[in-house]
């Protein structure tokens, strides 16, 4: 595993409170998919982008590990302890 491949799990990691603050909880559930996916790219950009690799490959690759590991952390982490839920009730608007 490389330096960018352990960049992108510490990233998908921390993501999903990352999401948590810019979704909604009055969003549909498409529109929440949309965004979270949306951020993840994003992410895996940076990432890709910081690492100097801005190859097809390599930002392929990245986003799939970010979107791994944060789908994986938010269902075995951050939902379970409630500290999503938590971060997404502060940052709700109205």
């Amino acid at each position: 595993m490389n330096d960018t491949e352990m960049w992108a799990l510490v990233c998908g990691f921390f993501l999903p409170l990352g999401i948590a603050v810019v979704e909604q909880a009055k969003w549909s559930k498409t529109v929440r998919a949309v965004v979270a996916f949306i951020m993840c790219g994003a992410a895996a950009a940076v990432t890709v982008a910081i690492a100097g690799d801005l190859t097809g490959k390599a930002w392929v690759s990245t986003s799939l590990i970010v979107v791994v590991a944060a789908l994986a952390t938010y269902a075995k982490f951050w939902k379970p302890t409630g500290i999503a839920a938590k971060v997404e009730e502060l940052t709700t608007l109205g």
